[in-house]
């Protein structure tokens, strides 16, 4: 990859198979010393673990999304550290099919270069929106590449994917490569 380019989140979602009584979960981890934070929101519960990157949203259904994870090995490790949490206060029976899939990514990519998003938004046509008065930023879809981008005129950039390392190396080079085209 890029040196420029940096993973700032990763996104994971899992499903413990069965509904859940939030405020008895809540009272029963709330007071275990590897738990940095915990809340209870109107849609669930938030739970943050000291030493991981990461936030858990647990809600009633059982289904839960790790987010803030800046790697898909730390969204692991905050996937574990939560379910042997569930465990040792027996709300689940153990580990098996209890795992986490990762949904998302965002990097953050510094193209080395001012950008003039005006006519970048031209030369992108149908896959770029671009609305100074509301947001000074390109949002940029590629046909070929399941992400969004969002562009500045810093050359700061930002790609939401579901599909990682590869695609985000792909949109960059194709990016670039029409940056240069255009000479900017």
């Amino acid at each position: 990859m890029p040196e420029s380019v940096e993973v700032v989140n990763v996104v994971g979602s899992g499903n413990l198979g069965r509904e859940l009584d939030l405020d008895a979960v809540l009272q029963d981890i709330a007071e275990n010393s590897s738990i940095e934070n915990v809340n209870r929101t109107s849609q669930g519960i938030t739970v943050r673990f000291s030493g991981e990157t990461g936030t858990i949203s647990l809600y009633r259904s059982g289904k839960y999304t790790i987010m803030g994870s800046d790697s898909v090995e730390g969204l692991h490790r905050t996937n574990e550290s939560f379910l042997e949490i569930l465990i040792e206060y027996g709300i689940i029976d153990g580990k098996n099919g209890h795992s986490v899939s990762v949904t998302n990514y965002v990097y953050s990519v510094d193209l080395d270069r001012d950008i003039n998003v005006t006519q970048l938004d031209i030369w992108l046509g149908e896959e770029a929106e671009y609305e100074p008065e509301q947001f000074p930023y390109i949002v940029y879809h590629p046909s070929d590449i399941n992400c969004t981008m969002t562009i500045s005129a810093s050359g700061k950039c930002v790609i939401n994917t579901s599909v990682g390392e590869e695609a985000v190396n792909r949109v960059i080079s194709k990016l670039k490569q029409q940056l240069d085209e255009l000479q900017m």
